[in-house]
């Protein structure tokens, strides 16, 4: 009789030996290919700033903090997503007036849910558009 097992799996790569999770993937099949058979469903990596404190070098390590790191990217990507899109709506604009612009920015703000405002305030771009409203 055979078994199937779903795991989720955080690997640490401590001496950055791979380039992508998929890599990972490869080196685990080739060492494992006569007795496993296995497909992921959802691979994603994430850089690193090691330090021997870090949360990550403790063997009583949390699975919420191994997340936090692929939120945390998740975040940094959103924030320069609204950036860029910032960038490209305003550099879009052609001289609009003053109370055009105020009322693009309350639209944006009116818009953000009170997590994204905070996001917002500690990236400074709440200050942009605020600035743009008065």
């Amino acid at each position: 009789m055979a078994k199937l097992h779903k795991l989720e799996l955080y690997v640490l790569d401590v001496n950055d030996d791979f380039n992508n999770s998929q890599d990972v993937l490869n080196y685990i099949e080739h060492q494992t290919s006569r007795y496993l058979n296995f497909k992921s469903s959802s691979q994603k990596s994430v850089d690193i700033k090691w330090e021997d404190d870090i949360d990550l070098n403790f063997s009583d390590c949390s699975i919420e903090s191994y997340e936090a790191y692929f939120i945390k990217q998740e975040e940094i990507a959103k924030e320069q997503g609204i950036r860029n899109f910032i960038t490209k709506i305003t550099s879009n604009y052609k001289s609009p007036s003053d109370e055009e612009v105020q009322e693009f920015a309350q639209s944006i703000v009116s818009r953000l849910t009170a997590e994204e405002v905070e996001n917002w305030v500690k990236c400074g771009l709440l200050n942009i558009v605020e600035e743009k409203i008065k």
